[in-house]
């Protein structure tokens, strides 16, 4: 039997095909071929794919921005050089397709923004 997929691990895999692939593939019939599941492991942890997207969302900014104030907050001296490569460690390709997501996307625009 297979490990079982948590939330976190829907929102991980989402932002690798958005990198990837772009705001399209953020469908839960393609999520669900690529990981190699089915759309009912998607459904359990959310309640339609406008709820993955708002929740895709917050991930990308709780790993892009949020965890970054709170690394500052826990600093010791020295640590500035860590925490600057962590600042960058998103792949420049997931920000653009975020970014281009934005476009078209309420909710997306205003969470970039």
């Amino acid at each position: 039997m297979s490990e079982r997929l948590t939330p976190t691990d829907w929102l991980d895999f989402g932002l690798t095909m958005l990198a990837e692939h772009g705001h399209g593939a953020l469908k839960a019939d393609v999520l669900a071929t690529a990981k190699g599941v089915s759309r009912g492991s998607f459904y359990w942890h959310f309640k339609n794919l406008k709820d993955f997207h708002v929740r895709l969302l917050a991930h990308w900014r709780e790993s892009t921005t949020r965890q970054v104030i709170v690394d500052i907050d826990a600093l010791e001296d020295g640590q500035l050089a860590a925490l600057m490569r962590r600042a960058f460690m998103n792949p420049p390709a997931l920000e653009r397709a975020i970014r281009a997501w934005s476009v078209g996307d309420e909710e997306a625009s205003r969470v970039v923004a």
